[in-house]
């Protein structure tokens, strides 16, 4: 899921605020939690996010977690909406 939100956000910062809530809505992370993901990927504490990011520590701890529960979920590929698609 790193990899994947590390692609998806470099592209989400070329194509905008718009780019960027689709790729959150599609990894289920809020913008906040996209902010940190790559913060997250890159080894830094909480409290070094929170100072980043002018948040407290423990809103960091929160937006971790559920961070961590959207990687522990499998992610299900959208149905097609052409019709004929092979496999739907």
């Amino acid at each position: 899921m790193l990899d994947a939100a590390r692609i998806h956000l470099g592209a989400g910062v070329q194509g905008g605020e718009a780019a960027a809530a689709v790729v959150a809505s599609e990894l289920g992370l809020t913008h906040r939690e996209l902010e940190i993901l790559p913060l997250l990927a890159a080894g830094r504490t909480n409290a070094e996010i929170a100072q980043t990011l002018v948040i407290s520590p423990r809103t960091v701890g929160v937006h971790v977690s559920r961070i961590l529960q959207s990687s522990a979920r499998p992610v299900v590929p959208k149905r097609p909406t052409s019709p004929g698609v092979a496999g739907w």
